[in-house]
């Protein structure tokens, strides 16, 4: 820890890679994608780990090629896989560097947890760090401030010591309904504690249209622009 005078502040050359996703996702900064269930959230996520590592457009926004650890703790590593593979042979991910882990019982908001993911990180050394689904990673109560800053400071630390960034996925609460209309509440619709609010850089929220395979994003928090 140390502090820059105005001069070094100003002297400071930041690092090349300025941005993952065009005014959206930064190196060190945290990204969380969102949405009630069938939303497809998890393949917004994949599509996201394969875009950004081959540095294509990411619906329609520049990227940057950066390489990915993606951690599923949520699917089996056989539906996981036919996923991946379906995904490959349909968009010809050639040049992708992207990790799969598939790991059922790892939680993130202890100790021994992020030993075991920072031995993998170690090994890897990825750019971005995708998790999906964040309720899987704790063990404690994710309506709990305190216990869920127990995560998220054990995130900072992951991601200033890789210098990485993260993309965590995860779910909405209920629809609020008033006069028989669901209100869209947005980021303040993420399940759990607000504290992930006030932490994240950037969020991601899904919905669909009704239409098979049609989705819609809203790009709500973005703190760098």
């Amino acid at each position: 820890m140390r502090g820059l005078t105005l001069d070094e502040l100003q002297s400071w050359i930041p690092p090349k890679h300025e941005y993952i996703i065009q005014n959206i996702l930064f190196p060190k900064t945290k990204m969380m994608i969102h949405g009630r269930f069938m939303t497809w959230k998890s393949m917004v996520a994949m599509y996201t780990g394969f875009t950004v590592s081959e540095g294509k457009d990411w619906f329609g926004i520049k990227t940057t090629p950066s390489s990915v650890y993606s951690l599923q703790i949520e699917m089996p590593q056989a539906q996981l896989q036919k996923r991946v593979c379906k995904y490959v042979a349909n968009n010809q991910c050639n040049d992708a560097k992207v990790w799969f882990c598939t790991e059922h019982y790892i939680k993130l908001d202890k100790g021994y947890g992020i030993a075991e993911l920072e031995k993998e990180l170690a090994r890897t050394r990825p750019q971005v760090l995708i998790i999906d689904p964040l309720y899987r990673i704790v063990s404690g109560r994710i309506s709990d401030d305190y216990d869920m800053r127990q995560l998220i400071d054990r995130m900072d630390i992951i991601i200033d010591k890789y210098n990485l960034a993260l993309i965590l996925v995860h779910h909405d609460r209920k629809y609020i309904i008033q006069d028989g209309v669901v209100v869209d509440t947005g980021a303040d619709s993420i399940l759990g504690s607000s504290i992930f609010i006030d932490w994240l850089d950037a969020s991601v929220q899904t919905s669909t249209t009704g239409q098979d395979g049609e989705i819609i994003l809203n790009i709500e928090k973005v703190k760098y622009v």
